[in-house]
C-alpha cells in the first residue's frame, strides 16, 4: 500500500507548483451520453461515423450547447461542439472551449478524495491537517468527511477575505481565521469554500498540484 510520505516525496521530485485555482472554470465541458446513445456504436454493425451522426442528432434536436465526449470501452465515439461560447460575438463553441463548470466539481473533488482514501494517502475520518506542516489549529479538528458532507461549520468566504488568497497556504490561513457557522459535526450547511479545501490540503500533502498527479 503506498504512503503519502512516499507520495509526497516522489512528487516533490517532480516539482512543486503551489496555488488555488478557480475550480469553477477547469477544463472543458464533458458531456457524457450513455444508453441507447452509447449503445449505437456497439458490435451490431453499426459504424462509428454512424453513431456520431446519431449522436449529434439528438444533441442538435434537444437544444445542446457546449462541447461532447462521448467514449465506449476505451474508443471515442463522438467529439465535438454545438452552439455558441459567445453569442455577443458569435464565437462557437469547439471541443477545447473552458467552461465554467460551478458546482459540477464538487463531485470531481470527492472521487479524487475517496480515491486518495482508497489507495490509503489519506483517512477519511482523519483531520485536513494530516500530513501538512504549520497548518492552522483551527482546523485541525475539521475532517475530510465533514467537508464533503457539508457539515465540517466553515461558511463562506466574503469578497475581501478571497481576495486575499494566492496560495494553498493563503487559503488554509484566511479559512481557518473565519468564524464558524457551527463547531465541526454539529450540523449541516453547505460550503463552497469548505469544499475548496480538497484542493488545496491535497496538494499541499502530496507537494504537486492535482492536475499534474500520475
Amino acid at each position: 500500500m503506498a504512503t503519502a510520505g512516499g507520495m509526497a516525496e516522489r512528487s516533490t521530485r517532480r516539482g512543486r507548483r503551489v496555488g488555488v485555482r478557480s475550480l469553477g472554470c477547469v477544463g472543458a465541458a464533458m458531456f457524457i451520453v450513455a444508453g441507447s446513445v452509447g449503445s449505437a456504436a456497439s458490435s451490431d454493425g453499426v459504424s462509428a461515423g454512424s453513431a456520431a451522426d446519431t449522436i449529434e442528432e439528438i444533441l442538435e434536436s434537444n437544444g445542446f450547447t457546449g462541447a461532447a465526449l462521448v467514449v465506449r470501452e476505451g474508443e471515442v465515439v463522438y467529439r465535438g461542439a454545438l452552439g455558441l461560447a459567445d453569442a455577443e460575438s458569435g464565437r462557437p463553441n469547439t471541443p477545447k472551449t473552458r467552461y465554467k463548470i460551478a458546482s459540477i466539481y464538487k463531485q470531481l473533488s470527492a472521487g479524487l478524495i475517496l480515491t486518495f482514501v482508497d489507495d490509503g494517502l489519506l483517512d477519511l475520518d482523519g483531520s485536513l491537517c494530516q500530513g501538512i506542516a504549520d497548518c492552522p489549529d483551527s482546523l485541525v479538528d475539521v475532517t475530510y468527511h465533514q467537508v464533503l458532507t457539508h457539515t465540517s461549520g466553515i461558511g463562506e468566504l466574503t469578497d475581501e477575505e478571497g481576495v486575499q488568497i494566492q496560495s494553498n497556504e493563503d487559503a488554509l490561513r484566511v479559512i481557518s481565521d473565519m468564524e464558524r457557522v457551527s463547531e465541526p459535526g454539529e450540523s449541516w450547511s453547505y460550503s463552497s469554500t469548505a469544499y475548496s479545501l480538497l484542493t488545496a490540503t491535497p496538494e499541499m500533502l502530496m507537494g504537486v498540484p492535482l492536475d499534474e498527479l500520475e
